[in-house]
Order: C-alpha cells, then sequence, then structure tokens
C-alpha cells in the first residue's frame, strides 16, 4: 500500500483526477460541436462541468437522467456534471454516449 500524502490520500491521486477531467473535456469538446443547436458552450473547470444549452437544459437534463446520468440544472440554461473524483475513463465514455443519445433524438 501506497504511504497517504498530504491530507490523507494517496500519492498521484489528484494526478489521476487531472487526468480524468481532461479526457472528460476532450471527449465533451467534439460533442458540443457535433451538437451545436443543443450545446452551444462547454465551461467549467476539472471535473466541474458546464454545458450551455440553446434547448431548455431542463429537457436534457430529464431525458439524461431517464438514461441513467445524474446531472443538475445550473443557471444560465446550463446542464451541470460534477461527477466523483474517483470517475474512469468507461464511466466518462457511457455519459457521453447518454449526452449524444440524448442531444440527437432532442428536436433542436
Amino acid at each position: 500500500d501506497e504511504d497517504a500524502g498530504v491530507g490523507g490520500t494517496h500519492e498521484g491521486f489528484f494526478d489521476r483526477v487531472r487526468k480524468t477531467a481532461d479526457y472528460f473535456w476532450g471527449q465533451l469538446k467534439p460533442l458540443v460541436a457535433k451538437h451545436p443547436k443543443i450545446f452551444c458552450e462547454l465551461r467549467g473547470k476539472g471535473l466541474m462541468i458546464g454545458l450551455k444549452c440553446v434547448v431548455p437544459n431542463t429537457d436534457i437534463v430529464a431525458r439524461a437522467q431517464d438514461s441513467g446520468l445524474l446531472v443538475i440544472t445550473a443557471g444560465d440554461n446550463v446542464v451541470r456534471l460534477v461527477p466523483s473524483l474517483l470517475i474512469a475513463e468507461a464511466e466518462v465514455d457511457a455519459a457521453v454516449a447518454i449526452l449524444d443519445r440524448v442531444a440527437t433524438e432532442l428536436p433542436a
């Protein structure tokens, strides 16, 4: 077992979180570009991610939640994604696939 680092976290934990966040952003940028009539901006920092919407954010949130993806609304017509710091790339891929399907099914 690795020795606990500052604050009781394991060495490399935050490096992994940053790597996963970078991966998530890398998957979301093309999603936003693919669906310009649904999403108009990607914003946030790290794993605190917002998708500014063209359509009502409540439509996206309801459909995403029906598909098993927990997202919430945020001000200024934004869908907020705040995953666990332990999220894995496979879970990122699943989340992006759900958002892609939701965006494809929504009338623009």
